[in-house]
């Protein structure tokens, strides 16, 4: 699987289809706590089983890649 690193967080590029049929098999696993998707027009990324420091630093990022605008938690 494809790892991309931006400041200092783990993505892995959901664009990639093996990267995306195991991370949606993941997403609907009970285990699962939650995930990240950030998107745009044509490229998407995914992160899962962040802990309250990621999503507080997450919440806090007032700015985003013009390439993926959009983050649904």
């Amino acid at each position: 699987m494809a790892i991309i690193q931006e400041k200092g967080d783990f993505f892995y590029d959901f664009d990639i289809a093996d990267v995306y049929d195991t991370k949606l098999a993941q997403a609907k696993d009970e285990n699962t706590r939650n995930f990240v998707v950030e998107f745009g027009k044509d490229e998407a990324r995914i992160a899962m089983n962040l802990d309250t420091q990621d999503v507080q630093n997450l919440l806090s990022q007032t700015s985003r890649q013009s390439s993926r605008p959009v983050r649904w938690l």
